[in-house]
């Protein structure tokens, strides 16, 4: 298997040091012309994709706060009054979204965690010991992190 950084960049065999190119910087250093048609196309894909993730988590900001909204809009509020908070409830669903990854990356860390003390407790023979407890504190950690995020991005 060839990893990342051998196949995009050029390494000096005896010190391990980032060859550069003719301009100084990294740009364009691909080994094989295999890796850069891959590289070229995951990264096309990629930008796809990333676009995907943010309309998904438009809509489902725009879902979780779908009963705030019509309760604004049945309201008998000007409408200068409605416009207000409508836009403080938009600002809250692009914050989200922009932030999203934030809270994702951490409950992923947090997770992969936990799998690692649930085996240290069964490598130990001892699972309800110290990795239960480990467990617990990484469980609650993910919660405050999810709830600091919500808190923090909650304009309305």
């Amino acid at each position: 298997m060839v990893m990342g950084s051998q196949a995009f960049r050029q390494y000096h065999a005896r010190s391990g040091a980032v060859g550069m190119n003719n301009a100084g910087n990294l740009r364009g250093m691909v080994v094989s012309g295999k890796w850069h048609t891959l590289f070229r196309h995951t990264s096309h894909v990629g930008e796809y994709m990333e676009n995907i993730g943010y309309l998904a988590a438009l809509a489902n900001g725009i879902a979780e706060s779908a009963p705030k909204i019509e309760t604004i809009l049945d309201g008998h509020d000007s409408a200068t009054l409605k416009g207000v908070q409508l836009s403080a409830i938009a600002g809250t669903i692009a914050q989200r979204a922009l932030l999203g990854v934030v809270p994702s990356g951490a409950h992923l860390i947090y997770r992969s965690l936990e799998g690692w003390c649930m085996l240290f407790g069964l490598a130990s023979g001892k699972a309800e010991s110290a990795a239960s407890r480990g467990v617990k504190t990484l469980r609650y950690a993910d919660t405050l992190v999810q709830t600091s995020f919500r808190t923090l991005t909650d304009t309305v």
